[in-house]
């Protein structure tokens, strides 16, 4: 699972020109334990994945993911557009997730409603 994470990270940080200094500096993690964990000669505990998570802007539960420590997520990786609400929604304050999920059933529900029109 070391190397899922470590191929995760490489692309994260080509997608922003970064290099592994820049997500240390982002993450506050030294430079030689995001080299090991890159490399997959460390794995990356549950706090390790909230900085880096928060370095690049994901919830912790996407990097925890690819570490794995979590289980995959019910088809997220598959759908893109999927994991790009959860990236958006989590920039959100807490108070607008009841509203966001009131939005989503009230989509959902509409698709499930038989057409009798």
């Amino acid at each position: 699972m070391g190397e899922q994470l470590g191929d995760w990270l490489q692309i994260e940080l080509q997608k922003r020109g970064w290099i592994q200094a820049d997500l240390s500096r982002a993450s506050g993690i030294p430079t030689p334990t995001i080299s090991r964990i890159i490399n997959g000669r460390q794995r990356c505990g549950e706090e390790s994945c909230r900085k880096i998570g928060k370095a690049l802007g994901y919830p912790p539960e996407v990097v925890m993911r690819a570490a794995g420590l979590l289980p995959p997520a019910r088809g997220i990786e598959d759908r893109p557009i999927v994991q790009r609400l959860i990236e958006v929604a989590w920039e959100l304050p807490d108070d607008e997730w009841e509203e966001l999920l009131a939005i989503v059933l009230v989509k959902r529900d509409r698709q499930q409603k038989p057409n009798t029109g």
